[in-house]
């Protein structure tokens, strides 16, 4: 079976308690993003890259912002099916467009989040296309369905500060700690 051109996998259930594969020490601290170059490489930035505007979705259907101010950071990235994932920390959501930019569904973190109100860092997307964000004040990540229902919490796995979010080929995900350093690879699927 096809989906946008890409043979889909059989779908992998999560784990009941995810798994800590290794860490990662890398000396650095302020880590903004991760990022999965290949099965032995992973790349990781201490601050802001720019590039050059390519396109630029910015209200939804109503002519409303999606987004907060422009000086917040945002997080972004595409999934399997080709919708656009955001993670604006600014506005405390996810974010989600069409590729032609039509407002899919904003998520606003799941009602048993313990501690402080839910703000997205990194954003990662999985061979599913479920959306993993990091939600680093409360220590945790937390895991979406392509359609924006909360399906579970990555929170056993010593996270502090979680950032920067990518998924290898293998659905391993790498998560950046903003003040440690270190980089973790999780398994969360069977």
């Amino acid at each position: 079976m096809e989906e946008n051109g890409y043979k889909l996998k059989k779908i992998r259930e999560h784990l009941t308690e995810p798994k800590l594969i290794s860490t990662i020490n890398t000396a650095y601290e302020k880590l903004n993003s991760v990022a999965c170059l290949s099965d032995e490489a992973i790349w990781t930035t201490a601050r802001d890259s720019s590039s050059r505007e390519k396109q630029s979705i910015q209200f939804d259907n109503e002519c409303q912002p999606l987004y907060s101010e422009n000086d917040k950071i945002k997080y972004i990235t595409e999934n399997r099916n080709l919708d656009i994932c955001v993670a604006d920390s600014g506005d405390r959501a996810i974010i989600v467009v069409t590729e032609i930019g039509k407002f899919r569904f904003r998520y606003t973190g799941h009602p048993s989040t313990k501690g402080k109100p839910f703000k997205p860092y990194g954003i990662a997307s999985d061979s599913q296309s479920q959306i993993l964000t990091a939600d680093s004040d409360n220590h945790c990540i937390h895991i979406l369905d392509q359609g924006g229902q909360f399906l579970s919490f990555i929170e056993n796995c010593n996270l502090k500060d979680p950032y920067g979010l990518c998924v290898d080929k293998n659905d391993d995900l790498f998560v950046a700690e903003f003040y440690s350093g270190k980089v973790k690879r999780i398994q969360y699927l069977t």
